[in-house]
């Protein structure tokens, strides 16, 4: 084991940030590529910008809408869905980030040795599905090569969970393939 890492992420405060910085920006700066086509996929609507109606922690917290909602300026309709499924989206994605970068924090010099120049940021990171299972990938990207292209040597087991206003993510760094456990 290279690590252990955990992150709790309040969804009250996460609410503020998407209402302080914009749904857009913040998804660009958690997201890598593929990542964001995926979120910008999730949407039927214009994302809110910064500024516009965000769902309460609250609406996240029970697993529903909020009250407010999103306005569509193609229909006027509130579409409270669309927020609450990338509102999710982006949560679930950093509180997971964050523990990944955790976990690897502490052999980073070690996973350094495998690939020189490895920064661990967010678009560093992939959560993806495979076979209708939850994969967390290294990926390389800016300075240390290929943008997208899988870092072997490393592997990380992830968990989610959504309760009570907060999203916990933790994440178990490995030596090894990336990959769903056999």
């Amino acid at each position: 084991m290279l690590g252990l890492g955990v992150d709790i992420l309040s969804l009250k405060r996460f609410e503020q940030v998407i209402r302080n910085r914009g749904f857009q920006r913040v998804a660009r700066r958690v997201c890598c590529p593929r990542e964001l086509a995926d979120f910008e996929r999730l949407s039927i609507s214009p994302i809110p910008r910064s500024g516009e109606d965000a769902p309460s922690a609250k609406s996240i917290e029970r697993g529903g809408t909020h009250a407010a909602g999103v306005e569509s300026r193609a229909s006027g309709v509130l579409d409270t869905k669309v927020w609450d499924r990338q509102f999710r989206f982006l949560s679930t994605r950093w509180a997971i980030k964050e523990a990944a970068y955790k976990a690897i924090y502490p052999s980073l010099p070690y996973v350094r040795t495998l690939h020189p120049g490895f920064h661990p940021t967010f678009h560093a990171f992939d959560l993806c599905h495979e076979n209708n299972v939850p994969v967390l990938r290294v990926l390389r990207c800016g300075r240390s090569g290929t943008d997208g292209e899988v870092l072997p040597g490393l592997r990380l087991l992830s968990s989610v969970s959504h309760d009570a206003g907060v999203v916990v993510g933790v994440v178990v760094a490995l030596q090894g393939e990336t990959g769903p456990v056999p």
